[in-house]
């Protein structure tokens, strides 16, 4: 039987999940190189303070890092796998990738290591517990609270899936949660690597059967959506307080293959049918039908969470000194309130950003080249959000949030997103030349654990939805705040309402192509012109009606008085005809 369905079947010691990089013990024990006490590696750069577990992979432990003066956890590889050259070479090379992650979801790895036959991964420490232990002290979860949990899961994960990193062994065992209640996830694309090396651990099978998505299970090829399968799983767990499949391993893996999981309904009938529906999407058998991407996951999950809100009941009754309850809680209304300010509030530039067409893409090209017209677009998009010192919030489905400490950061992003776009369509890589809409907005918004929240959120978005395909649109606090408006030019285009805004904001465009920059020139040069010339046009408009008026008011009347005075003459000559004598 698999008793312990989150640990790996492959780990060495009962209580030692592979990858614990976490601290469950105040007492230091030092120790230097390898995990054995007396050895020291050669650059002296870290010292073993004790062993923090023993896993299929290796050894970790904690240590401290001598230059930096800092904790690190170091998993020191099997000498079977530090042995084997091809591994070894790929392993350098997944090192480098995994090396540039940069998300608060996942574990920072910092250093690769060799030293003679000893090679050590060096990790960021996380002080805290693995999600796995959390789970069994606290037994089943509420969906509200098993929500914000699988919201920092899955945008992280959608992170790692867009710069192309496949985790294949996602299971609350390689999850740490830090005191703070971040959660973090760790051993990305180590089991693909460990894979080529099947034949040095006989008897190790890689992977966690209870989390194994059915194309593992059949020695299919992993994907993105094999991550999103163990997620479901995990979010099972976390409500159900239990797996969908118990059994030994051929039980288990031939479960995960044909049968279908109990609905989450039959097991507690108050969870939500819509919840209940999600993770059975998730837990498609075919990958085809499951949920597609992981920002969807995150997306549909944010309508089970519940943020923490103080509540304080305040009695209508009079104390004995004659103060009134009211006028202390608005004294600690009034500290809170600060402290919020402090703590929470903060500005920032936020930007979103937009594939136009991906719809039509997919009826033309269809499904698969849309997935990969995405994550080639999430691919640029993610990369120059990092690159210019950005925070990718979330994607969402083909757009993106992300925020930045300064605005001149946002707009090189912007401008190097659209440039890198421009090239990805320039080298013909999709059929149908792909453009991407973007907004900027500066102003106070509301941190909370990996997202944020506020009016300058809602606004940046409405500006993407403003900027036409292939424009940057930014607002005039972006504009004022940035550093160097020569960097990249920008300029008023116009005052509008946005969706859903009452008032009206002033709008900059940047060019970010200095083609555009030439174009816009002599555009701008035209208007001024028209301008003159309309002005012109009303100025001789305006002359001809007062020459007009001139002419009614002194002209007219003297021809009025000709015309009286002929017909006058007339009368009075007729009437002076003398008649016929009579006979």
């Amino acid at each position: 039987m698999l008793e312990n369905e989150d640990n790996s079947t492959g780990k060495s010691g009962p209580d030692a999940p592979d990858g614990t990089i976490m601290d469950s013990q105040d007492t230091e024990v030092t120790m230097a190189g390898g995990g054995d006490a007396g050895k020291s590696n050669a650059s002296s750069r870290y010292t073993i303070k004790k062993t923090l577990g023993k896993g299929a992979m290796g050894v970790v432990s904690l240590a401290t890092d001598n230059v930096l003066e800092r904790d690190v956890a170091i998993k020191e590889l099997h000498a079977s796998l530090s042995h084997d050259t091809d591994l070894m070479h790929r392993f350098r090379r997944e090192a480098k990738v995994l090396a540039k992650m940069a998300h608060p979801g996942v574990v920072q790895i910092f250093d690769f290591v060799e030293d003679g036959d000893a090679v050590w991964i060096v990790m960021e420490f996380v002080k805290g517990m693995e999600l796995a232990d959390y789970l069994k002290e606290r037994g089943p979860l509420s969906v509200k609270e098993a929500a914000p949990l699988g919201i920092q899961l899955a945008e992280a994960l959608a992170y790692t899936h867009s710069l192309d990193i496949i985790h294949r062994d996602f299971k609350p065992a390689n999850v740490l949660l830090s005191e703070t209640g971040a959660l973090k996830i760790m051993d990305f694309g180590l089991a693909k690597l460990v894979q080529s090396a099947q034949h040095t651990m006989a008897g190790t099978i890689l992977g966690t059967p209870s989390y194994m998505s059915p194309e593992q299970a059949e020695g299919k090829t992993a994907d993105a959506r094999s991550d999103i399968y163990a997620l479901g799983v995990v979010l099972y767990k976390m409500v159900a307080g239990k797996v969908p499949f118990t059994g030994d391993l051929a039980s288990v893996l031939a479960q995960h293959i044909s049968k279908p999981p109990v609905p989450l309904r039959q097991i507690n009938p108050s969870i939500p049918e819509s919840f209940d529906e999600l993770i059975l999407s998730m837990l498609e058998k075919k990958p085809a039908k499951r949920v597609q991407d992981m920002a969807d996951v995150a997306e549909s999950l944010r309508a089970y969470e519940e943020y923490a809100s103080g509540q304080t009941v305040v009695s209508d009754r009079a104390t004995v000194e004659g103060e009134s309850e009211l006028d202390e809680f608005l004294d600690k209304r009034q500290d809170m309130d600060r402290e919020f300010e402090e703590r929470f509030k903060k500005v920032l530039t936020v930007m979103f950003t937009d594939l136009k067409g991906s719809t039509t893409i997919a009826e033309k090209e269809g499904d698969l080249s849309s997935r990969i017209l995405i994550k080639d677009h999430n691919k640029i998009v993610s990369t120059n959000i990092r690159d210019n010192n950005g925070v990718l919030v979330k994607t969402m489905g083909d757009g993106t949030m992300s925020h930045f400490s300064k605005a001149q950061d946002a707009l090189r992003a912007a401008a190097a997103i659209q440039k890198g776009m421009e090239e990805y369509n320039i080298q013909k890589k999709s059929k149908v030349p792909i453009l991407i809409r973007i907004g900027l907005h500066t102003g106070n918004v509301i941190i909370e654990k990996h997202d944020i929240f506020g009016d300058v959120v809602n606004t940046a978005s409405r500006f993407e939805s403003s900027a036409n395909p292939g424009e940057i649109q930014l607002s005039e606090d972006t504009f004022n705040a940035l550093d160097d408006k020569a960097e990249i030019f920008c300029r008023y285009i116009k005052s509008a309402k946005l969706k859903g805004k009452s008032e009206a904001f002033n709008i900059y465009k940047a060019f970010w192509d200095e083609k555009e920059i030439e174009r816009d020139i002599p555009v701008q040069d035209e208007a001024q012109e028209k301008k003159k010339s309309s002005r012109l046009v009303l100025a001789g408009l305006v002359i001809s009606v007062i020459i007009v008026i001139i002419l009614a008011v002194f002209v007219a009347p003297k021809f009025t008085e000709k015309d009286t005075g002929g017909e006058r003459r007339s009368i009075e000559h007729s009437v002076t005809v003398p008649e016929k004598p009579s006979r």
